[in-house]
């Protein structure tokens, strides 16, 4: 016998026997125990990993359908005598309680909403060409800027022009929108607005 458990057993033998056939074993015990008899049904057979002797040693994992008194102390003894010994208790000291870190402390959430999401850097906006006219004069303009759309960046031109105009009377009317070097945008083909 190699292995014991509360439901079976396993075992080296040169028994040929197949998967599913009803066994009946007896056991010797080295101990106190009785000799027992058992049944068992063989859950696997596969040939052994060290062969001692002659003929073709096989590993038979058995299980139990019915397990007797008889059985659980034998498997009660085979526990006990593998447990480990005990060794004797020390009183145990009290020890005092860890101090809490600053990082163990939870501390109470504020109810205030959380602030808004940074926007992205402005380097990493694409670029943009917008194309602008005069409302009411002769003139156009053609700006480069970031934006996050190609509606932002038509809204940005227009206010930058507007803000830089010396009278502050120029109105300006968004002719095209062009994502400049392949930069992503809302838009595939350049934008009229």
């Amino acid at each position: 016998m190699l292995s014991v458990s509360e439901g079976g057993f396993g075992l080296e033998t040169t028994a040929r026997v197949e998967q599913g056939d009803p066994i009946r074993l007896r056991f010797q015990s080295q101990g106190a125990l009785p000799e027992i008899e058992i049944e068992a049904i063989v859950w696997y057979d596969q040939p052994s990993r060290r062969s001692r002797g002659k003929g073709e040693q096989r590993f038979l994992g058995c299980v139990l359908p019915d397990r007797s008194p008889d059985f659980l102390g034998l498997f009660a003894e085979v526990e006990r005598r593998n447990a480990p010994p005990e060794r004797p208790l020390r009183a145990a000291r009290p020890r005092p309680a860890p101090k809490p870190q600053a990082e163990d402390v939870d501390l109470p959430r504020s109810r205030e909403p959380l602030p808004p999401p940074k926007p992205e850097p402005e380097e990493t906006l694409p670029i943009f060409r917008v194309r602008l006219r005069q409302i009411g004069g002769p003139r156009t303009r053609t700006l480069s800027l970031r934006a996050c759309s190609i509606t932002q960046a038509a809204e940005r031109a227009r206010s930058e022009l507007s803000e830089s105009a010396s009278a502050g009377s120029e109105r300006w009317a968004v002719l095209e929108v062009t994502p400049v070097g392949g930069e992503p945008s809302d838009r595939s083909e350049p934008g009229r607005l």
